[in-house]
């Protein structure tokens, strides 16, 4: 115990902004395996601040000190087993209780006042006209945000909220709220309760055992619609909630949100052999929110940029949709059974990333999308994080909740999910379904790690499990590979930083048609193959249908044969893998984007999935704004205006329609195509983009914005933007640097975007160096969401490239911040591939 206490005080002397590793640990191994037990009252007040009482109990093995999370909170008071500390100290973020303690139970209470988040974590406000509503993201380490608490997932517990708030709010949580309310004793004790009739009370039934990250606290004047009874799944009570501005249109939606809830959760019963765990399943849409949605149980909170105002491509709902199903199943993995540290999150967001288009391929089929192709839409986030200098491994080394939350990328979504696919389809459902039920049914309220996964994986006793471990789990990095053919034989080379064994599915071009043949490419450089009836330079698709994880490289030759017989593959899936691959080429130099421009421009004639011609046009645009000098950037996008507007005339499918006007839209920039577009002949969010384009490169006219507002709630923060084209840039900076919360980032962001426009190109140069002159700064005193939100912002967008590289590896040797490492490594990454594509141009 000496040098528990050593290291204890070696914690204490330190401020850190995040919890490491070592300290998680080091805390749980005081607890007894009891769940803590939190009673909170909460006065969410309106305006800027809100007050609590957190009341926790819990069982330790020795009477020694530990610290609670406490990130903002003013502590007024702390008493300890009935005895109130004198001395109260806060060490950086956390609230250190060093006398009272005891062996096995302690009750302590901690009485704290805060002010509202608007940085998107901890407890958000928001103003819509005169409406407040708050609303809470904990997720990995922000419940300390809210409230003092153990902030770690392995430390599980129990929630009881009596939440006090204005009469016209709704108050929301994990759990039901009793219609009845009866106040605990200690709250009037300490004179708390101000009994004001402007308010009232909730109470709300107590939670299963969750982690701190799943905790949510909800309140305003949100509107609720409950789901009817005949489309409950097993009886389990569903609402929607949103702002009251947003009501007509999260009703036009509500029946099928609450269609694909239901049949999914019928679809993951049984899948996981384990009913749905909790009381209730709310679904909240939020404003400003700082990601899609967040799992929080029984309560999920969702962007509200997916509530659709307006018609929207299929591809969009199917993607609304597919986020609905996969905070679902995070009810199951993550909430259920959640990981005992964040190296193991991919047990969390792998799952859920997969079983989500599972799911949506089997209680969604008559929404005419393919979802194996918006799959590998996300997949491709995996393959370009993968190749960063900052991959990882899936499982990895997590030292402290900052980097914890550097892994919420495409390597723990997208690529852990193809490696779930290859397990599911490996073991086939039924297997997998058994393994899954073995899991959730051991582990049920508790926590896990990689090895008690793979305990489940192992009733399958035909995968060598360590062998898969080792090689897809355990090291980062995926591998390319290309091919060369003579008769009756293919020969493969494959590249990576480790080679691995690969069963592929390739598809031959013979006589007119594909042909289909498996083949088996070897943990080396060179595999040779026999293949009958292969002739020299016979066109191949290796990867056919999307089975593995593998990049592949075509030959300029090959290149060339597939665009010329895009037409003949059948399968959209299989059209975008090729690609995806001349893509890759673009991104690495290989292939001059003004050739991806030109060859896609007549497949895009005869693309009849919506989903890829999405995906296609969303590439366009990246290579236009990022692998293409400034001085082309203005021709391109008037070619690809032009192509668009092609198919637009040629085109009577809605939904593809959609998507082809709003690039259309963003593209045209110059006077005599502005000129040609009727604001009123278009949607809410393509008016905006017209707006934003006529500012930018015609005349400002608030009055199409005044027209245009009155269509849309959400104006203001396109205001924000507008206004702050013509504000002097020096004035601005200023801002930036001494930001101070007045607004919520967020909205500081809209104005950043509009000062680091690449319209004003010229003006900007003199800010390139200040920038990172400031930037370890920034991330040394701001918060870390401002600090990330400047940086991806007003990162230069000049082009400047190897000044940029130079500054940015100075800038590296003088930060320790885990989150500005990150950015800065990759911007790195990024500039050398644009360094490599500007190179195609000459």
């Amino acid at each position: 115990m000496i040098r528990l206490l050593q290291q204890q005080q070696q914690f204490r002397n330190q401020v850190r902004y995040s919890l490491t590793h070592s300290e998680a640990k080091l805390r749980k191994s005081l607890f007894n395996n009891f769940p803590i037990e939190t009673t909170m009252y909460i006065e969410l007040l309106k305006g800027q601040k809100y007050r609590g009482i957190a009341s926790m109990s819990f069982d330790l093995k020795e009477a020694k000190s530990l610290f609670l999370d406490c990130q903002g909170q003013d502590v007024s008071s702390l008493i300890v087993n009935n005895q109130s500390l004198q001395n109260i100290k806060q060490d950086g973020n956390k609230l250190w209780i060093e006398s009272g303690l005891k062996k096995d139970l302690n009750r302590i209470e901690v009485y704290f006042q805060n002010q509202y988040s608007t940085t998107g974590h901890g407890l958000h406000s928001f103003m819509d006209h005169e409406d407040q509503y708050v609303y809470s993201q904990c997720e990995p380490h922000h419940a300390s945000k809210m409230f003092p608490c153990f902030d770690q997932p392995d430390l599980k517990g129990t929630f009881k909220l009596f939440a006090y708030a204005p009469r016209e709010w709704k108050v929301i949580s994990n759990e039901r709220y009793l219609e009845n309310p009866k106040i605990p004793q200690f709250i009037y004790e300490k004179g708390y309760f101000p009994n004001d009739s402007q308010y009232k009370i909730w109470e709300f039934d107590k939670t299963k055992p969750l982690s701190t990250y799943l905790y949510a606290i909800l309140a305003g004047p949100y509107v609720e619609i409950k789901a009817p009874e005949e489309l409950l799944h097993n009886s389990i009570p569903q609402s929607l909630y949103c702002r009251k501005s947003l009501l007509k249109f999260v009703m036009n939606d509500a029946y099928s949100i609450f269609k694909v809830t239901s049949d999914s959760m019928k679809f993951f019963d049984d899948l996981f052999q384990y009913k749905y765990p909790f009381g209730k399943y709310d679904q909240i849409f939020c404003p400003e929110y700082s990601t899609g949605a967040m799992e929080n149980a029984g309560a999920v909170t969702i962007n509200d940029l997916y509530v659709f105002k307006e018609p929207v491509p299929k591809s969009q709902i199917a993607s609304r949709a597919n986020t609905i199903i996969h905070e679902l199943s995070h009810m199951w993995f993550g909430d259920l059974v959640t990981m005992e540290w964040w190296d193991d999150l991919w047990l969390n967001e792998s799952f859920a990333e997969f079983i989500a288009h599972l799911c949506q391929d089997n209680v969604c089929q008559g929404e005419k999308v393919n979802y194996w192709v918006q799959f590998l839409e996300r997949k491709l986030w995996g393959y370009v994080t993968d190749e960063k200098s900052t991959t990882h491994p899936i499982y990895c080394q997590i030292d402290n909740t900052d980097q914890a939350e550097n892994i919420f990328d495409g390597i723990t979504y997208a690529k852990g999910a193809a490696l779930i696919k290859q397990i599911y389809f490996t073991m086939g459902r039924e297997g997998f379904s058994k393994a899954m039920g073995l899991y959730f049914q051991k582990h049920a309220y508790g926590n896990t790690k990689l090895s008690d996964f793979f305990k489940s994986m192992s009733i399958n006793k035909n995968v060598n499990w360590e062998e898969f471990k080792q090689e897809w789990i355990m090291t980062s990095g995926f591998n390319i590979l290309s091919y060369t053919s003579e008769n009756n034989q293919i020969i493969i080379k494959q590249t990576g930083s480790y080679l691995r064994k690969h069963s592929l599915t390739i598809g031959q071009f013979n006589n007119n048609e594909w042909v289909i043949s498996k083949i088996e490419v070897d943990a080396k450089e060179i595999t040779t193959i026999k293949l009958d009836g292969l002739k020299q330079n016979t066109l191949l698709i290796l990867n056919y249908n999307d089975e593995n994880y593998i990049k592949v490289s075509y030959n300029k030759e090959q290149t060339q044969m597939l665009l010329q017989n895009l037409s003949t593959i059948n399968n959209s899936l299989n059209r975008l893998l090729v690609l995806q691959s001349i893509f890759d080429q673009v991104r690495d130099g290989q292939t001059c984007f003004l050739d991806f421009q030109q060859g896609v421009s007549n497949f895009l004639k005869h693309e009849s999935d919506d989903t890829v011609v999405k995906i296609v046009l969303n590439w366009c645009a990246a290579g236009v704004n990022n692998y293409t000098p400034y001085k082309y950037r203005a021709s391109i996008r008037e070619n690809l205006a032009n192509t668009v507007k092609q198919l637009i005339d040629c085109t009577q499918e809605q939904s593809k329609l959609l998507t082809l006007r709003s690039h259309y839209i963003n593209w045209s920039r110059t006077i005599e195509r502005l000129s040609s577009i009727n604001i009123d002949e278009i949607g809410v969010k393509d008016g905006w983009i017209y707006i934003y384009n006529q500012f930018l490169y015609n005349q400002p006219s608030w009055n199409l914005f005044d027209n245009l507002a009155l269509k849309d709630v959400d104006n203001k923060k396109h205001k924000r933007f507008l206004e702050s084209l013509t504000i002097d840039k020096d004035q601005l900076w200023s801002y930036f640097i001494n930001f101070d919360k007045h607004e919520s980032v967020q909205q500081v962001s809209q104005v950043m975007r509009a000062f680091n426009h690449e319209k004003f190109i010229d003006q900007l140069g003199k800010y390139e160096s200040r920038f990172f002159d400031i930037i370890v700064q920034v991330f040394e005193t701001k918060e870390s969401e401002y600090a990330k939100a400047f940086f991806n912002n007003l990162y230069p967008v000049g082009e400047n490239l190897e000044l940029y590289q130079l500054l940015s590896k100075e800038a590296l040797a003088k930060t320790k911040n885990d989150f500005l490492i990150k950015l800065l490594k990759e911007s790195i990454d990024i500039n050398d591939k644009r360094i490599k594509a500007y190179k195609t141009f000459k």
